[in-house]
């Protein structure tokens, strides 16, 4: 901004890894806030520069035309690298064109979308796991997209799920999956009659060739019992590269042989997708969730529950923001489309006071034994020493169940779930330990927004640096006033980071380390406004306190 005269009139928003959230969630939130204010102007366009599929998703719940996704695309090295504009107005038009069903139920396009958007989620998401069968059939989005073609209403509406409608839709998704795995389970059997067994023998002879070869080991069968330790130096993949010597091979045939009398080797693919289509569904609680349905007639019923808060969820986190920091799914696995059957009113209720877990103490939650150096000193014993009251939450060795995969990466990891209020006490008796640089790097941190002096609102951004009574702070922030800054709305106050460079002051290229000698880029904190609900009021946005920046 201080070197390129194009970058003069940009405004830029800095949001680091102190500010808590997902980068494409906080872009569709600045997007969606922005559009909420009453002076927006609904034909601006948006370009989001990321290669993420996710962002996709999140485009289409914005419900607009203008906007366009700019990636790289695929290439190899020797061709010139290209990019790619993904037009939302054309893919909008492709699944209204693609889910519109006539005479079904009223139609509305843009509800439509939003049900396509859930039932990508159905189909996989990175926050609880997959149905069984949804995930492993092989088309399933065509699939899910078949049956909701079917269906006698809209499953959403604003973010909100309609369970009625998820019951009616989930009962025909199983009736549909068992015809599939009944038919499947034909040609299934006959092949495996048809099939030698897997030989140890076979794999020799194809290593004792020299050359790369596939070995498929099909999955292991379904038990907790034979999932792969973490400790193993190495699990029995689906590739083999050949050793170079001998005796490299003779190591590699006993490991093979030790691995493979440890997990069972069979060709039946799936096979915690098949329950459903063969009734085993007593078997996948027992073996699964270690839960006899003889005794817990009800269990399936609540992992159910627990899954359609995990949809509110989901849903609400994609279209309105994060609806709560402290709510996680409580299993390993997800039910079977049939338990939603016998569901009622399922309440849901999240706790939007709840707050982040500060830098630091995430990285206690998610870091495993062997990056303990990566924490403060005194708070690596918490996941080292044996004595830790969280101990538990750290495990040296711990099983991955393949459950129908072929890597142990796809596979489920079977790690206790870590219980943030113990974490938290567990902290009160080191949080004294930290440096000054350590509870700076602990503290959450906000927004920046940067501007040019060239630009029209630096004269009024400049004030908040004056020395004077109504000093502008987080508590008490300048309202940005859409008319000055180009349609732009937020709060924003003085940037008091130790490392901010006034106007005027020398500047070091923190990449080239050439100095600057007369900044002329000013920076101040920022903070989006606040929606409520559907954005019905932004007004409601706004506290009585709020000082507004004068446009004259």
């Amino acid at each position: 901004m201080n070197t390129d005269p194009a970058w003069r009139s940009i405004k830029v928003i800095l949001s680091n890894a102190n500010v808590p959230g997902e980068g494409e969630h906080k872009i569709m939130d600045y997007i969606r806030q922005q559009r909420a204010e009453p002076d927006y102007d609904s034909t601006i366009y948006h370009v989001v520069y990321s290669a993420d599929s996710d962002v996709i998703l999140l485009a289409l719940t914005i419900h607009t035309n203008y906007f366009r996704i700019l990636r790289i695309s695929p290439s190899n090295d020797t061709e010139p690298q290209r990019y790619e504009f993904i037009n939302l107005a054309k893919l909008r038009t492709n699944l209204e064109n693609d889910l519109k069903v006539p005479d079904i139920f009223q139609w509305n396009p843009e509800r439509a979308i939003d049900d396509w958007i859930f039932l990508c989620f159905l189909a996989g998401n990175d926050f609880f796991p997959n149905l069984p069968l949804v995930e492993f059939y092989r088309k399933n989005m065509n699939f899910l997209r078949d049956i909701y073609k079917e269906s006698s209403g809209y499953l959403t509406e604003n973010g909100q799920l309609n369970i009625n409608h998820l019951k009616k839709f989930l009962t025909r998704v199983a009736e549909k999956q068992v015809e599939i795995f009944e038919k499947e389970d034909q040609g299934h059997n006959q092949a495996n009659n048809n099939q030698p067994a897997f030989s140890i023998d076979s794999v020799k002879d194809q290593l004792s060739r020299g050359n790369p070869t596939t070995i498929y080991l099909g999955p292991p069968r379904m038990n907790p019992q034979r999932a792969v330790p973490i400790s193993k130096k190495e699990a029995v993949k689906p590739s083999s590269t050949v050793p170079k010597n001998s005796r490299q091979r003779d190591q590699r045939y006993g490991e093979i042989e030790q691995e493979s009398s440890e997990i069972s080797i069979n060709n039946d693919s799936n096979d915690s997708a098949r329950l459903e289509g063969r009734s085993w569904h007593k078997k996948y609680y027992r073996e699964k969730f270690n839960i006899d349905l003889s005794v817990s007639k009800e269990f399936p019923t609540e992992v159910a529950q627990d899954y359609v808060r995990g949809l509110h969820w989901i849903l609400q986190y994609y279209f309105k923001g994060v609806p709560s920091w402290d709510w996680y799914y409580p299993h390993h696995y997800a039910p079977f489309a049939c338990d939603f059957s016998n569901l009622k009113d399922v309440s849901v209720v999240f706790n939007k006071t709840s707050k982040p877990l500060k830098p630091l103490e995430q990285l206690l939650a998610i870091f495993p034994p062997q990056y303990a150096n990566y924490l403060p000193k005194q708070w690596q014993k918490l996941i080292l020493d044996k004595e830790s009251p969280i101990i538990d939450f750290y495990p040296p060795d711990f099983k991955i169940d393949l459950n129908g995969k072929r890597e142990e990466s796809q596979g489920v990891t079977l790690l206790p779930f870590v219980d943030k209020e113990g974490l938290l006490r567990a902290l009160e008796s080191v949080y004294s330990t930290l440096t000054p640089e350590e509870e700076k790097r602990n503290r959450h941190g906000y927004d920046r927004l940067f501007i040019h002096t060239k630009n029209p609102c630096y004269k009024q951004f400049s004030t908040l640096y004056d020395n004077n009574e109504n000093q502008i702070t987080e508590t008490n922030p300048l309202l940005i006033s859409t008319k000055l800054i180009e349609g732009m709305t937020g709060k924003i106050w003085v940037d008091n980071d130790d490392t901010f460079v006034r106007i005027d002051a020398p500047i070091e290229d923190p990449i080239t380390k050439k100095k600057i000698k007369n900044n002329q880029v000013l920076s101040v904190n920022y903070r989006n406004l606040q929606f409520h609900g559907d954005f019905n009021d932004i007004k409601d946005c706004l506290n009585e306190g709020d000082q507004a920046i004068n446009t004259n």
